[in-house]
């Protein structure tokens, strides 16, 4: 999702909507099927979901999400924990599996095909989303979401 489109839209209600359907929970661990910086990617994905799933928006906002995403909340004087914790409340399935990662040239940025259950009545159809990732020289190079694709 363009990040002009997230500016109308209030963060945690994307990530809940990425991320959750309805269903029962289900783990993630994509991160084994890669190697290396891919594997890096795939893990923050599999952390994403597992953070989701105890509802734990401190999680999702200090280890998660670049800073770009977390502009918003500071533009609107919203607490993202606390906005992310409420709207991840109200999910219920939190499955997501890593399909692909390409790290772009230069080795800061990424992509990841992202499958999820859409959880729409009760059939078991996927949605794929294609989440875009940047490192964080704030964070020691760690990857972060920096957007949430259709």
């Amino acid at each position: 999702m363009p990040r002009s489109a997230l500016l109308g839209v209030p963060l945690a209600a994307v990530v809940a909507l990425t991320v959750a359907g309805c269903g029962p929970a289900v783990s993630s661990d994509s991160s084994k099927d890669f190697q290396g910086a891919q594997a890096d990617v795939a893990k923050v994905v599999d952390d994403l979901s597992t953070a989701a799933q105890k509802r734990d928006g401190a999680k999702v906002c200090k280890e998660l999400l670049a800073p770009s995403l977390l502009q918003g909340f500071t533009t609107r004087k919203q607490v993202c924990k606390t906005v992310m914790k409420d709207d991840l409340t109200d999910a219920d399935t939190f499955g997501m599996k890593v399909k692909s990662v390409t790290i772009l040239p230069g080795g800061t940025k990424a992509t990841a095909v992202v499958e999820s259950d859409t959880g729409l009545d009760g059939s078991k159809a996927k949605q794929r989303n294609t989440f875009t990732f940047v490192k964080d020289p704030g964070a020691n190079g760690a990857w972060k979401v920096s957007g949430f694709g259709g």
